[in-house]
């Protein structure tokens, strides 16, 4: 009985360690996620304008030219992300009883399909 008592206090001791800790590291933690997130949006800053002046050498393309083909390709991106998630949505809410998977199949592979129309570098980047 003795040795409940003690697991019981030792337990309550480091549970209440645990919060501290929480408490202390959870302001820590978050400015080290801002940081880093600050980092990440520079270095893409960096790197796209890199790729557009490497588009430019290679293809002598002007400025706004690239412009446009960024922005068409990020709306064909888009449209596709936004499409997507529609759908998947519109899937999840079907009852069972009410699911055709011949739709769904060719839900998917309409998306797979203008997926594939796009630039194959594009279709190669790693989400994250």
């Amino acid at each position: 009985m003795l040795m409940a008592h003690h697991l019981g206090k030792r337990w309550h001791r480091l549970y209440r360690s645990s919060l501290y800790r929480m408490d202390k590291v959870q302001p820590i933690k978050q400015k080290f996620a801002d940081m880093t997130s600050i980092e990440i949006n520079g270095f893409w800053k960096e790197v796209s304008v890199l790729y557009c002046y490497c588009i430019m050498k290679r293809y002598s393309f002007s400025v706004s030219s690239i412009t446009i083909l960024i922005s068409v390709l990020l709306s064909k991106i888009f449209k596709l992300y936004k499409s997507q998630k529609s759908g998947r949505e519109v899937w999840s809410k079907t009852l069972w009883v009410d699911l055709d998977p011949t739709v769904l199949t060719e839900g998917v592979e309409s998306f797979l399909k203008e997926f594939r129309k796009l630039p194959k570098n594009v279709q190669k980047k790693k989400i994250k």
